[in-house]
């Protein structure tokens, strides 16, 4: 897995996502940008997320001074302006080597209820067939932003992605009164159909414990993410508890009552060598 620097280019956005962690709609300053880009020295790529980056009217430029610096650029985005091919054109020109759409139902009545706007699963969906039929080879993945709503349509999402064949597809659960405990059965299957499919699956913000037999499809055991991670009392009694970051902070109450701590795991070694070496080549940045 590559190690992107990940800037956050505001929140202004053409969603009104129901679970949206973003209170307020701004833009952040580019020199702000600018400044957040040069600060990722030692990463592979860049990831610029938001609210929805490709509505920036200085977006080309933003790209241009990731590009300056040699990075791959991936950009996280609801798809929707992606339905332009002349978007598609131009992102793909000023240097974006990849994009990750955003998808919150495998239908529109699912996905256009929990974005708050009509056509935009049908304009995410273009978007992502507009990326793909592109002639550039680029990275494209499939973010399933998962929460109580849309938990038993993962497997359906996952069907969308081999369907377009994305490279990746990633399961993020976002909703704190969701059970991360009751929703790893519906995680495992979205990976089984992946999978079987031909397209790898990765989760993230989904602690170890609840991924038993499915360690290898959890991204913070490959590449530790520990901002916005947190802990629970729990942690102690687990057989992961120093190769797993932990809980979402907003999740980490329910989580607490929920956990059941892993006793026992055939990929600890294999985690802790993975672990050790990130560990090493993170020092190696700093020197």
């Amino acid at each position: 897995m590559l190690e992107h620097n990940r800037v956050f280019v505001g929140s202004v956005c053409s969603n009104e996502c129901k679970h949206c962690p973003h209170e307020t709609r701004q833009n952040r300053q580019l020199s702000e940008i600018e400044a957040d880009l040069s600060a990722g020295s030692g990463k592979h790529g860049v990831e610029i997320y938001g609210g929805e980056p490709l509505e920036r009217f200085d977006f080309s430029r933003l790209v241009a001074s990731a590009k300056a610096l040699n990075r791959l650029i991936k950009v996280v985005t609801n798809g929707r302006a992606l339905s332009r091919w002349e978007t598609v054109k131009s992102a793909i020109e000023a240097g974006v080597s990849g994009f990750e759409v955003k998808l919150w139902g495998a239908n529109q009545a699912l996905h256009d209820e929990l974005t708050g706007r009509d056509g935009s699963f049908f304009e995410a969906v273009q978007g992502i067939s507009n990326a793909r039929g592109s002639n550039a080879k680029i990275y494209l993945a499939i973010r399933a932003l998962t929460c109580r709503e849309n938990i038993d349509s993962l497997a359906d999402i996952a069907r969308i992605a081999a369907t377009f064949r994305v490279d990746r597809l990633v399961i993020e659960p976002i909703d704190p009164e969701l059970s991360l405990v009751e929703a790893s059965r519906s995680i495992k299957l979205a990976i089984e159909t992946a999978i079987t499919n031909r397209v790898w699956a990765m989760t993230e913000r989904m602690p170890l414990c609840t991924m038993s037999g499915y360690e290898p499809h959890v991204s913070e055991a490959l590449l530790p993410k520990p901002e916005g991670l947190v802990k629970v009392s729990a942690c102690g009694q687990c057989v992961y508890t120093d190769v797993c970051d932990g809980v979402a902070d907003a999740s980490a109450e329910r989580f607490q009552v929920e956990v059941k701590p892993a006793k026992d795991s055939a990929f600890l070694d294999d985690l802790r060598a993975i672990r050790d070496e990130r560990k090493a080549k993170s020092l190696t940045y700093k020197l």
